[in-house]
């Protein structure tokens, strides 16, 4: 296995090749490549000629809100209102949902742009609770992308 040493660090090359194979197609790339595809066994056969470069960003901590798991806390906010606070919250909600399907597409804006203020005080005290390490951005500079001997008939 060849090594590269990068920074300092000695990093795999076959690892950063997987890595780059495994970026070059977005989650919606591959719904789109996935809808032109019929149900059936596909048998592939096929090399792929890359040349570039593939970067990896520094790990880095940040603030992840969704880790303060909101569903979770609104369970509990419901629970702490009584049920005329909860009914009007849920009327006032389905209104705005019911013009927002009949054409009126910002009618949740008035409702979220109030909740959002209240909501992000609130939550401010949570978010430092969920410092995440994260994994850097990995990107790719490619001079040469190919594809050979590709076979794509169902059995």
């Amino acid at each position: 296995m060849a090594k590269v040493m990068e920074g300092g660090k000695v990093v795999a090359a076959p690892v950063a090749a997987e890595l780059c194979l495994a970026k070059l197609y977005d989650e919606k790339q591959e719904k789109e490549a996935r809808s032109a595809v019929v149900a059936g066994v596909y048998p592939v056969d096929f090399s792929v000629n890359v040349k570039g470069l593939v970067t990896v960003g520094e790990d880095y901590d940040a603030e992840v809100p969704a880790k303060a798991l909101p569903w979770k806390l609104l369970a509990v906010l419901a629970s702490k209102v009584n049920g005329e606070t909860l009914k009007s919250v849920l009327a006032e909600y389905r209104e705005a949902a019911e013009r927002h399907i009949n054409g009126e597409p910002f009618a949740f804006e008035a409702l979220e742009d109030e909740i959002k203020r209240k909501a992000e005080r609130a939550l401010d005290g949570l978010k430092s609770a969920t410092l995440t390490r994260c994994k850097g951005k990995v990107t790719l500079s490619l001079e040469k992308l190919e594809l050979y001997d590709m076979t794509d008939e169902p059995r």
